[in-house]
């Protein structure tokens, strides 16, 4: 009997010990998935591309389309398109400094700008000069970059960001007036300026002085004028610049009015190159002096226009030239 027992005590152990062994193998292979499923769980998905987004000064794609650079890759350049949409364009020619921003206003067939009576859009004869006037600023090594290069639209606020993307010395919004304005013996030019910046109020005086002198010297035009014209801050009723092309950029901005294309003969002068050239050469020299002297002009944005604007151009009336195939 003495050794049936042993024989049993002996033979239960080795089941027990091999249970626990197995048991133990089991806990063991187990627990690496379970290690594995909590990594996985508390480990963050990489950051999608629009959550690493910086800014990286523009392109101007291969169709002559200037965008803001978001984020550069392999496969190419992420930019904020006209519209405000985020596009991917493959190649272009980048550019992350520049001294002067042209911004020829309105564009595109739902935004014309002002319409004379004879079909003059007033976004034509805007880039026009706006083209005439980067060609003169590189006369004067003075290097300058379009918000747009042909008749497509840009939202406003693309445009402004387009000058603080490329901290630009100075914005210049080129624009020709419509409403009805008084008989003048004096062009009715007009140049706003931002109300709380003294360095764009400098630009603008001396714009306006280079550019009223060349309108004054033209013979034979019956001009018309608002009594207030000149260098002007034009304020909403809330006290803030009114226009969106002043208010939004930090970069010192000035959008200029050069005539009336609702008087028929200012209407008539700017269809001629010899307007064009000149307008272009007058806008040039003003900035020139502006990043290159301390003139300044005594009379300088003193005036005061109180005034609420419409709405611009929506995102949903925006044709994107970029994302159009």
């Amino acid at each position: 009997m003495p050794k049936i027992i042993c024989w049993i005590l002996a033979l239960s152990l080795a089941i027990s010990c091999n249970s626990r062994s197995s048991e133990q193998t089991t806990k063991s292979a187990e627990t690496p998935k379970q290690s594995e499923q909590s990594t996985t769980s508390t480990t963050p998905p990489p950051p999608a591309i629009h959550d690493t987004l910086t800014k990286s000064g523009i392109i101007v794609t291969n169709s002559g389309i200037t965008a803001e650079v978001l984020n550069k890759s392999a496969a190419g350049f992420l930019v904020r398109s006209p519209c405000g949409n985020q596009v991917l364009i493959p190649e272009g020619q980048a550019i992350t400094r520049t001294q002067i921003v042209l911004d020829p206003g309105h564009g595109g067939r739902k935004d014309p700008g002002a319409v004379s009576k004879t079909g003059l859009k007033e976004s034509d004869i805007n880039l026009s000069i706006a083209l005439a006037t980067q060609l003169e600023l590189s006369r004067l090594n003075i290097n300058s970059v379009l918000t747009r290069t042909g008749d497509y639209p840009t939202l406003i606020n693309i445009r402004a960001l387009l000058a603080d993307a490329l901290s630009a010395d100075a914005l210049i919004s080129i624009h020709h007036n419509s409403p009805s304005a008084n008989p003048s013996s004096t062009p009715g030019a007009e140049v706003y300026v931002q109300s709380t910046s003294a360095r764009s109020q400098r630009l603008g005086a001396l714009v306006y002085e280079k550019t009223f002198d060349y309108l004054a010297s033209i013979e034979n035009i019956s001009w018309v004028s608002r009594s207030d014209a000149g260098v002007i801050q034009v304020l909403n009723s809330q006290g803030s610049d009114a226009y969106g092309m002043i208010r939004r950029p930090t970069t010192p901005s000035i959008l200029l009015e050069l005539g009336y294309l609702s008087n028929p003969q200012e209407a008539e002068l700017m269809t001629t190159d010899t307007y064009v050239k000149n307008i272009s050469k007058a806008i040039a020299a003003g900035a020139q002096s502006f990043l290159t002297t301390d003139n300044t002009v005594s009379d300088s944005a003193n005036k005061v226009r109180i005034y609420n604007p419409g709405p611009g151009l929506s995102s949903r009336s925006c044709d994107d030239a970029l994302a159009m195939p």
